[in-house]
């Protein structure tokens, strides 16, 4: 949303935004898993965690069918939106069966519950009435505009906490863990689940993508660009002379 007053977002720190995106995942998981249940089959469904807890909690509703059609500054396909005084989220229907609805769908719930009550208030001031929208360009990992770095930090860590890649990593991988480190193009040997799987890898970035892929079931089918950037950014998928991250 190209709106100059965004610029004025209250900061919050990377931890704050994690843990307020983190402690959603494990509400979830208390009141939705029974005690009893192996450990081995949690997991993370969004549209389970939005209609068990994001919408009776924040009475937050979301709507899939409407076409947003394109962004009128950038003219960028318009992928999601946020109608602060509604308390709704709109998920154009081209990203609900695509790689980026998972991420999208958790980084607009970040603009309702990290500012709904600013843009309400600030809205309200200024006698406006207006809506948030997304485009590609708001959800990568480079954005520059704190509104929207924010709301993808909350949803990284709400699509893939890492209590959640902790455990997943560890059953998946087996241990001691060790992180796979990227040296130069090549076959790779990675053990998942105690077989040897052998994959070409060109570059670091498909290295990550190829580590996502093995888990991404357990969150949802989040996209392998998704969490393999969150694996990159623990630094469990380092470069070669970059000092691992602790597990």
């Amino acid at each position: 949303m190209n709106a100059n007053w965004l610029r004025d977002v209250p900061p919050l720190s990377r931890q704050k935004i994690a843990d307020m995106a983190e402690g959603i995942t494990r509400e979830f998981c208390l009141s939705f898993y029974p005690e009893e249940i192996d450990r081995r089959l949690i997991g993370l469904d969004f549209d389970v965690i939005y209609k068990h807890l994001l919408r009776p909690k924040y009475n937050l509703q979301m709507q899939f069918d409407v076409e947003l059609g394109c962004c009128e500054f950038t003219g960028r396909q318009v992928m999601g939106k946020y109608l602060p005084f509604e308390n709704l989220v709109l998920i154009d229907p081209s990203v609900v069966n695509s790689p980026q609805y998972v991420f999208t769908c958790w980084h607009e719930i970040a603009h309702a519950l990290l500012h709904g009550p600013w843009l309400r208030s600030v809205m309200q001031t200024k006698r406006i009435r207006r809506e948030v929208a997304t485009t590609d360009s708001g959800l990568s990992a480079s954005v520059s505009q704190l509104f929207e770095w924010q709301a993808n930090q909350f949803a990284a860590r709400g699509a893939a906490p890492d209590w959640l890649l902790v455990l997943v990593i560890r059953q998946t991988f087996g241990e001691p863990f060790r992180p796979f480190i990227y040296d130069r193009p090549g076959k790779y040997c990675f053990e998942v689940n105690g077989i040897s799987e052998f994959r070409l890898i060109d570059d670091y970035d498909h290295l990550c993508r190829t580590v996502a892929s093995f888990i991404q079931p357990r969150f949802g089918w989040l996209s392998k660009e998704a969490l393999g950037y969150r694996l990159a950014d623990l630094r469990w998928t380092p470069k070669a002379g970059q000092a691992a991250g602790r597990f």
